[in-house]
């Protein structure tokens, strides 16, 4: 039996992997994030993006959670230069505006669902079956990312006018709101700050 040392960059790189998700489906993300660091040194450039997603999926459940490394890990695969494949570029894409939302950078997320949206837009002309699935679903994802996105993005200059204007209870029940899905980001606590 071959050692593993002595396995191909490309075999090594999705044995790690596969340990990878094993942890992360086990919840030890410190393994996993171990793991999949390990693959992605050795894996082709091909299976890159999917890895650093992987690393950024990670990052966004950990705890506390770290959107800024998930964003991190996710820059080179969403930039004008990605050299990652469509389908690839739009899952980071997905993880990316999911992390600017826990950040706090609601204008980012609504750039990223806004993007993954169009881009699975234009994916359909030359799909087959199985794609034309994949890019329905992820449509969808994108739009409620989007949504959730657009909402927070007016309630936070709302909630800061309601709490600058006495509203108590409103501008609290928007930082809660805030403090809920931005969980990376302290704009939910400012807004309570002020509205107290």
């Amino acid at each position: 039996a071959m050692s593993f040392a002595d396995r191909p960059a490309a075999e090594r790189a999705e044995i790690l992997a596969r340990c990878a998700a094993d942890a992360f489906a086990r919840a030890d993300i410190s393994s996993a994030e171990r793991f999949y660091t390990d693959a992605l040194e050795i894996a082709p450039r091909a299976r890159h993006a999917d890895l650093a997603n992987q690393l950024a999926l990670c990052a966004l459940s950990s705890r506390p959670p770290r959107p800024v490394d998930a964003l991190r890990r996710l820059a080179p695969m969403v930039g004008p230069f990605s050299p990652a494949s469509r389908r690839a570029n739009l899952t980071c894409r997905l993880t990316a505006g999911r992390a600017c939302v826990m950040a706090g950078d609601l204008e980012g997320a609504i750039d990223h669902f806004d993007r993954a949206r169009a881009d699975a837009d234009d994916a359909d002309d030359d799909a087959d079956a199985g794609t034309e699935t994949w890019l329905r679903e992820l449509r969808a994802r994108a739009a409620e990312g989007l949504a959730l996105a657009r909402r927070l993005h007016t309630r936070l200059p709302r909630a800061l006018t309601l709490a600058a204007s006495g509203s108590r209870d409103l501008a609290l029940e928007i930082a809660a709101e805030l403090r809920r899905d931005c969980t990376g980001s302290s704009i939910g606590a400012l807004v309570a700050v002020r509205a107290h």
